[in-house]
């Protein structure tokens, strides 16, 4: 059969000026578009040169609490853009993770359970990483906690307050947003559904000490009798505010410009707006200029149960650890296939039919794997494939064809703000077109081989290695006598070729049904079904 591709084009010169966004400095177009908060819109995906590693930061969590499926998402969808990047479009990201170890927050869970601060931060960190590695996402290249940044935090501060867009009040320092004169122009729109916009209290308790609503803290007065350090802005002890803390760390190991600065959506506003703003301040950036702080914003989406977000303010959430222990073994593989069902920017609703979806999926390509190990297997073992393949016929250059326009149209979805869920579609078309193709004829070796290895990177890529059986285990697999499975994927081997002989008019198709589903109702006597699918069938041990 032909597969037909079918592709949009959108102008790059549309695109380059989206909003007014002007990628600041840059040669190297990579052919890939992305959605960038800045620009409210996909933009290309512009870096200085070629050979560039892109410089990367993300907001980590705020360590005194057990992370939840939220925050599982939004670093799987992380994990799974930079893996594109780097193993797929080969390039380089150096990815510096921020960690906030100090804050209200903190101190408070401290207090209730009797404990130091440092303490609780350095368990629920452990426990985060741990829980980051169960996931498979790739741990960062450093780890850049606020405890261990104060001097630079200082300094950085110092400087805006050295520009004169800064204020003191009863020992903590502002943001003067009149002096600055930008505060009130958002470049992130304001979140209606992030419930951090009154983060450690800045808009109540520290109410009366700010000239403006739009100012917010950079440095902090330390309460009596918690924790702090000295400073120049007061002789009092203080630590950092909320969104100082990123501005300085980030600076500080990619300098005064960097590529992609990456979070929730949660994080958009006020906390990454006011990252743009002190950090403008600081390095002298304007509105409109040749230079900016950061490039490209990049934040996932929300995750849902039952319409809600997912949030532990609203104390509607499911911690990682609860996940794993619901849904067994394969759930942290299978909830990365989750995300790569769905858009990494776009809000979407976890549920168990959906986790079951993607549980489903993943079986499918499994099914393929086993189907085209057999088929590569027994190919190889007959006495024409064992030194050269057989002439190709017309079908096997239109397989070809379709395989190569497949691999392509996958590139573009990736392009294509990483559209992992349009290139796994088209994956599932190469599957069908491959169980087509070595049902109906005898297929050349190369042309399964091909494929299994195709789909199996593909998901390497992901971050997803569930394929990749050995020969070995499958030659064994398919000689144990004890094991019925072996028998039953060979009926349902020959039950899809039956399906295929059927659409040729010469024969008696109402006799062959019956042969197909006589096979069918007689496999469950053996505890096991075949499903028919789109991409061929599907076999399933029946548990119950």
């Amino acid at each position: 059969p032909m597969y037909t591709s079918v592709r949009g084009f959108c102008s790059r010169k549309t695109e380059r000026t989206l909003c007014g966004y002007q990628p600041r400095r840059r040669i190297y177009d990579t052919g890939i578009t992305v959605y960038n908060s800045l620009a409210k819109g996909k933009v290309p995906f512009i870096l200085p040169s070629k050979d560039h590693t892109i410089k990367w930061y993300t907001c980590g969590p705020t360590v005194y609490d057990h992370s939840h499926l939220g925050h599982a998402r939004s670093y799987v969808h992380i994990d799974i853009l930079q893996r594109i990047l780097h193993h797929y479009f080969n390039l380089p990201v150096y990815h510096l993770l921020g960690m906030t170890d100090i804050d209200d927050k903190i101190l408070k869970r401290a207090h209730e359970v009797s404990k130091l601060p440092q303490d609780i931060a350095k368990q629920f960190e452990g426990e985060f990483f741990e829980d980051m590695k169960a996931l498979g996402v790739k741990s960062p290249a450093r780890v850049g906690r606020v405890t261990e940044h104060i001097e630079e935090i200082i300094k950085f501060i110092q400087v805006i307050e050295k520009n004169k867009f800064t204020y003191t009040s009863n020992g903590s320092v502002y943001l003067d947003s009149e002096a600055f004169g930008r505060v009130g122009s958002e470049k992130l729109n304001p979140n209606p559904q992030s419930d951090d916009l009154d983060f450690e209290g800045e808009k109540n308790a520290y109410l009366n000490e700010k000239k403006s609503a739009h100012d917010f803290v950079l440095w902090k007065k330390s309460k009596e009798n918690e924790i702090g350090w000295e400073n120049p802005f007061d002789s009092a002890l203080g630590r950092p505010g909320w969104h100082i803390e990123c501005s300085a760390i980030a600076s500080h190991h990619l300098g005064k410009h960097f590529d992609v600065h990456a979070g929730g959506i949660d994080l958009s506003f006020p906390h990454h707006n006011n990252e743009i703003v002190q950090s403008d301040a600081h390095f002298g950036y304007v509105e409109g200029g040749k230079e900016r702080w950061v490039d490209y914003f990049l934040h996932t989406g929300h995750l849902h149960i039952e319409g809600r977000k997912m949030s532990k303010s609203l104390k509607n959430f499911i911690t990682i650890k609860e996940f794993f222990d619901t849904h067994g073994e394969t759930s942290a593989i299978d909830f990365r296939m989750f995300c790569l069902l769905v858009p990494w920017n776009t809000d979407v609703n976890l549920s168990n039919d959906r986790i079951e979806d993607a549980r489903n999926l993943r079986k499918k390509f499994l099914q393929f794997e086993r189907n085209c190990l057999q088929t590569i297997s027994k190919l190889q073992a007959s006495s024409t494939h064992k030194h050269s393949e057989r002439k190709w016929n017309s079908s096997d250059i239109q397989f070809e064809l379709n395989f190569l326009q497949i691999q392509e149209d996958v590139r573009e979805r990736l392009r294509d703000n990483f559209d992992t869920a349009g290139a796994i579609k088209l994956m599932l078309d190469l599957v069908r077109l491959t169980n087509i193709y070595t049902s109906s004829n005898e297929p050349v070796v190369s042309l399964p081989s091909r494929v299994l290895e195709y789909i199996t990177e593909m998901f390497r890529v992901f971050g997803a290695p569930f394929l990749g059986v050995t020969e070995k285990e499958v030659t064994s697999d398919t000689t144990n006598t004890n094991d019925p499975r072996a028998l039953i994927e060979e009926l349902a081997r020959v039950r899809s070729l039956l399906r295929a002989e059927l659409k040729s008019p010469a024969v008696d198709k109402k006799r062959l049904w019956g042969i197909v589903d006589e096979i069918r109702d007689k496999l469950p006597e053996h505890g096991y079904s075949v499903k028919d699918t789109s991409e061929g069938f599907l076999v399933e041990k029946i548990t119950n």
